[in-house]
């Protein structure tokens, strides 16, 4: 078990920022910009983003719904394989 899994981060947000992260280096954009084709605050989608802070935040369906759309790629991309399997 890695530190963020210990402070209480779910493995399934973890994988979930970090496709996040890996799709805005790809895209060659930054969270100032996800967040203000989003809606979703700066801070929050921050707190999203950095599961290994003591403020982080859960990624909500809602949340992966419109950052999907804001990157132009299928929710599905973001998700660990075990919930696209589940579906």
């Amino acid at each position: 078990m890695n530190n963020s899994e210990a402070a209480g981060a779910s493995r399934v947000d973890i994988y979930i920022a970090h496709q996040i992260k890996n799709a805005l280096i790809v895209q060659g954009t930054n969270q100032t910009e996800l967040s203000n084709k989003t809606g979703i605050s700066y801070s929050t989608l921050r707190r999203c983003l950095h599961q290994d802070r003591p403020d982080r935040r859960s990624i909500t369906v809602a949340d992966i719904e419109r950052i999907a759309a804001a990157l132009e790629v299928p929710p599905y991309v973001l998700l660990p394989a075990t919930l696209k399997d589940a579906a």
